[in-house]
């Protein structure tokens, strides 16, 4: 059986993720000047309302990759920096691309009165394509617009594992979805070597949860087969069972839980069955079992709802 995702949307989704999750550890990797003058004790705020009122054709125009992150600075001056940061998982026309990052600058320029900086990072495969500088000119009239960009495919294997900044391993696994494409075998080889250096690096548990399932979305084996040889090849790596059910707690939950609510012979069971099955799976990775398998059984919908969202938070700490 296949599950057939949408790579671009895979991406962009992936990214967004970790960046939300890791945001001081992306600063440090992308934005090393900056971050020297950013104050992260007093906090960080991701504006996804203000980004929705800016562009309010966002979904119709591609930007659902776009993040508003307003950062404070170490100055002491009351002022504060939104950082524009978009993901660029495929190939758009250069000109309309570097035009749009413009009208991104200027309209939040306008409405909130603030120092902007824009970012791109380009995780596309296109050799040469980065589109970083906009240029008007009407009968004297010029405006000339440019902002920073990382390019994935642009840095070496060997300068990213030198490098203990999660993102590196982020940046690698990016580049190992490009190498592998749509081969599940390719995705599998490349997780598995992921995984052993993942595993290496001494990474807070947010970190190496954030990181294992960006990579498990980026690569996602829509292969049954193929994935439960993953699943297999995981569980017998060191510290392989619980980085495992740090990515796969939603696929390994859902085909737990899919058997529960067959057993439980009606299509209302299989929601529950679904909740189940997740829930074990946290239980497992956090060794804590709150509910035995009898209670939850018995517990309703809501109450497996809720029991599901306190161990999601409980494993991201």
């Amino acid at each position: 059986m296949k599950r057939r995702r949408n790579p671009a949307q895979n991406q962009d989704e992936a990214w967004k993720g970790i960046i939300k999750a890791l945001f001081p550890d992306f600063c440090r990797f992308f934005l090393p000047q900056l971050t020297q003058h950013v104050d992260f004790e007093r906090g960080f705020h991701f504006l996804d309302k203000e980004l929705s009122n800016l562009f309010p054709h966002a979904k119709k125009g591609g930007r659902n990759a776009d993040l508003l992150i307003k950062v404070f600075l170490k100055n002491g001056v009351a002022q504060w920096v939104l950082i524009h940061i978009e993901i660029q998982s495929h190939k758009l026309y250069k000109e309309d691309f570097a035009k749009r990052m413009f009208q991104n600058v200027y309209r939040g320029l306008d409405h909130y009165k603030q120092n902007i900086v824009s970012f791109v990072v380009f995780a596309d495969p296109h050799l040469g394509y980065h589109p970083n500088e906009y240029r008007y000119e009407f009968f004297g009239t010029n405006i000339q617009f440019s902002f920073e960009f990382y390019k994935i495919i642009d840095h070496s294997e060997d300068s990213l594992l030198q490098c203990d900044n999660p993102f590196a391993l982020a940046v690698l696994a990016a580049q190992y979805a490009m190498k592998a494409k749509k081969a599940d075998d390719q995705k599998k080889f490349f997780k598995l070597q992921l995984a052993r250096l993942l595993y290496g690096r001494h990474y807070s548990k947010r970190q190496m949860v954030q990181l294992f399932q960006f990579l498990d979305i980026i690569m996602y084996i829509n292969d049954q087969t193929i994935r439960h040889e993953f699943y297999a090849e995981m569980n017998q790596l060191e510290g392989g069972p619980e980085m495992l059910l740090m990515g796969n707690i939603e696929e390994i939950g859902y085909e737990r839980g899919i058997e529960e609510g067959i057993k439980k012979g009606k299509e209302e069971g299989r929601e529950e069955g679904i909740l189940f099955g997740k829930i074990q799976a946290l239980q497992e990775m956090l060794n804590d079992p709150i509910a035995s398998t009898e209670l939850l059984r018995g517990k309703p919908l809501e109450e497996l709802q809720t029991l599901l969202q306190e161990l999601k938070a409980r494993l991201s700490r």
